[in-house]
């Protein structure tokens, strides 16, 4: 299963949670001049899993010249054991997960839980085979036919549902607390759902650049950015595997973080441990839903083990500098979150990553699986 990483459970995880100071940005790899626009997105896995990192090994006291030296001399982080010592290459085994994203709100109004005031729920991004009758209400699960429709030329099953309704695809996040259902084959249930501009938004702005040598404005130097704004209460978060040897830096991680383009400032605290939902398998296959973008070789296919039908969320290019090879790292195209791969009735780990091993552990691709059965 090639495509395929299981979860390692043998591993302890901690979870962090991120709380930007200010406005965040997260560049793609369009060019930004004068007269030009800088635009935003949400963060990478590899942003967050660099920071991170770059914290663990500030914690650890690794001079930043000679990691970046010892991962020239041997390919990455993790076999630098001999060079830097037993710690650093540990930092480099770490396994990461996210961005997601947390929200403290009335939330028991919408998941169906206790009221109890503010709570905190993990979101998920919706995965892309839900459709809904156009306005408000449950999303139900477009599904495999059994059968294919006449005259259909595609090379992977059609999903299909039957309604005469006019249906929307919903567009935001799912609470944790309604993901077992999801995962079960069942409906998303309007309380659970969060639209995205409840989560964040985007902050135009305008700025000119300085000429340093004369301390005035550069002349026709003027440029746009487009910010990512969270909303009160939402937060970044990551969940981090490691080696039990790094669990006294693991425990000592909080504070200040410098997070995505002009090392914006993002304060880091400890989380209790995410409960992940799992199902038994059933029903006629299993489905893949990513609750991180996944850098896959066909884009929109799994090829081992190969995917019967497939709703991805959309794409996204990838690319970034290496600080550590002081190089640009290629450029490459990742199926957004919440695409949804559906395969035959196969003995998959309920946790894990799509994707090549390097790519999986900083946190691209991860999947929960579900059930689904035919239309």
């Amino acid at each position: 299963m090639r495509d395929l990483i299981p979860a390692d459970e043998t591993r302890p995880t901690a979870t962090f949670a991120l709380e930007p100071l200010d406005l965040l940005l997260f560049r793609d790899g369009h060019p930004f001049d004068a007269g030009g626009r800088a635009s935003t997105g949400l963060p990478g896995p590899q942003t967050l899993a660099g920071a991170l990192t770059s914290a663990l090994l500030e914690a650890a006291a690794l001079d930043p010249a000679a990691v970046r030296a010892a991962v020239r001399q041997t390919g990455d982080l993790a076999g630098t054991a001999d060079v830097l010592g037993p710690v650093a290459a540990a930092i480099g085994r770490c396994r990461f997960l996210g961005p997601l994203f947390e929200i403290t709100a009335a939330l028991p109004a919408r998941t169906g839980l206790p009221a109890r005031g503010l709570v905190r729920e993990i979101l998920l991004p919706l995965p892309a085979h839900l459709r809904r009758a156009a306005g408000t209400g449950a999303a139900v699960p477009l599904l495999p036919l059994r059968d294919p429709l006449p005259g259909w030329s595609g090379s992977e099953t059609p999903l299909w549902l039957r309604s005469e309704a006019v249906l929307e695809r919903p567009a935001g996040f799912v609470a944790l607390s309604a993901v077992a259902g999801l995962l079960r084959g069942e409906a998303a249930p309007a309380d659970g759902m969060v639209a995205a501009d409840e989560v964040f938004g985007y902050e135009d702005r305008t700025g000119i650049a300085i000429d340093r040598e004369r301390a005035t404005a550069s002349e026709g130097a003027l440029y746009g950015v487009r910010f990512l704004a969270l909303r009160p209460g939402v937060r970044l978060v990551v969940e981090v595997g490691f080696d039990g040897a790094l669990q006294p830096l693991i425990d000592g991680l909080e504070g200040l973080l410098s997070l995505g383009g002009e090392r914006r400032s993002v304060r880091i605290e400890g989380r209790e441990a995410v409960a992940w939902p799992t199902v038994a398998p059933g029903g006629d296959g299993r489905f893949l839903w990513t609750i991180a973008p996944s850098i896959l070789p066909q884009g929109n296919r799994l090829t081992e083990p190969a995917s019967l039908a497939a709703a991805v969320s959309g794409y996204r290019a990838i690319s970034g500098w290496d600080l550590a090879r002081g190089g640009p790292k290629p450029n490459r195209f990742a199926a957004e979150a919440g695409s949804v791969f559906f395969l035959p009735d196969l003995e998959l780990p309920a946790r894990g990553g799509l994707g090549r091993p390097e790519d999986v552990r900083l946190g691209w691709g991860g999947y929960l699986r579900g059930n689904w059965c035919y239309a």
